[in-house]
């Protein structure tokens, strides 16, 4: 994409990752180089279509980066493979550009941005962690408990500060897998918020709940609770083992979530899947279904105002499931599939195969 736009001096190696910014005139990308670069797309009435550019000091590779809303392109953040999360401020003086927000322990896989809270982000990692953070409190790196374990944490680059005070992330979040992708709902986005997780589980969290945990007294992070639960067809709705499935790069592993966009027209038809009306979208309707993508499987839409039949699905007609898992391991996914009476269940959303 960038060939047509950038010089060849910028195209180190491969761009992870991509986005716009808030008024569709500039490209923000993040490479292997460990390289940020804004780029103005349309460049036909400025002299330079390269509004910013900075190789970070990082020893690992850029996995996400994205503008903060609301600052004018004037702040992003990136995550790294490493763990490291920094917060870049491309009009500050060199001395005082970057700034460490937080180390995971492993790899930063996502960060989301809220419009209606524009100094807010928060980080998903597979150390099995995601953390809030607000740009208006002071970071401070060297108090976290978790540090990763490449020699950025102490670098000595004239563009790297490390702040001594405040804390690390106002919230911190523990689950029982990486977490890989998330996604903020388009219309409530200062309530809803969708994360997913190896296990090939999508859940939906309410933002008002999660503000109200954090780290106990005792420094141990806060279990979330989800309201509704997507699952792919032909996972268990409970696994009683975390070897049942294979995590990190198996077939559950989930690369990407977004809701369903806002529609503001009025008379848009939209075809559902065979057996089902055509969706009436009216005024102001919009994220009722949500896309999840798998690394190899396929791409799932989930309605989520319909709840999920109670009778499992039979794994044996599965066959992108079948061909991941292991000869001794499919039996337990089998016996697992039995959800416990006693156990509370949150609503569960019907997949769609696309």
């Amino acid at each position: 994409m960038f060939h047509g736009v950038l010089p060849k001096s910028f195209l180190f190696m491969m761009v992870n990752s991509i986005c716009w910014d808030e008024h569709g005139e500039c490209l923000l990308s993040g490479s292997d180089d460990r390289r940020i670069c804004i780029v103005r797309m349309f460049p036909d009435f400025y002299e330079n279509n390269i509004v910013f550019s900075q190789k970070l000091p990082a020893d690992s590779n850029i996995f996400k980066a994205t503008f903060l809303p609301q600052t004018n392109n004037c702040q992003v953040i990136v995550g790294f493979k490493c763990g490291c999360v920094l917060v870049v401020r491309t009009d500050a003086p060199l001395a005082s550009r970057v700034q460490t927000a937080y180390c995971h322990k492993y790899a930063v896989y996502d960060i989301l941005t809220f419009p209606d809270h524009p100094t807010c982000f928060m980080t998903l990692s597979h150390d099995q962690s995601v953390v809030f953070f607000d740009v208006r409190q002071p970071f401070d790196f060297l108090r976290s408990r978790s540090v990763c374990n490449q020699r950025c944490s102490y670098s000595d680059s004239p563009c790297f500060t490390k702040t001594g005070s405040g804390s690390a992330g106002w919230a911190q979040l523990r689950f029982q897998f990486p977490v890989t992708a998330g996604d903020v709902h388009p219309l409530d986005s200062s309530r809803q918020v969708a994360l997913a997780c190896s296990d090939g589980f999508v859940r939906l969290f309410d933002l008002r709940r999660l503000a109200q945990l954090g780290v106990s007294a005792s420094g141990e992070s806060s279990q979330p609770l989800p309201y509704q639960i997507t699952r792919p067809l032909g996972l268990p709705a409970q696994v009683a083992e975390r070897r049942a499935i294979r995590l990190d790069y198996g077939p559950a592993h989930i690369t990407s979530v977004q809701f369903e966009p806002f529609y503001p027209s009025t008379g848009i038809r939209f075809p559902s899947p065979v057996g089902h009306r055509d969706v009436f979208h009216r005024s102001g309707f919009g994220a009722r279904h949500l896309l999840v993508s798998h690394m190899y499987a396929p791409v799932f839409m989930f309605d989520l105002a319909r709840s999920e039949s109670r009778e499992e699905p039979d794994t044996k007609a599965i066959d992108w499931l079948s061909d991941f898992q292991p000869a001794g391991e499919r039996s337990t996914l089998g016996e697992s599939s039995t959800p416990n009476s006693n156990d509370t269940q949150p609503n569960m959303s019907v997949p769609h195969l696309l």
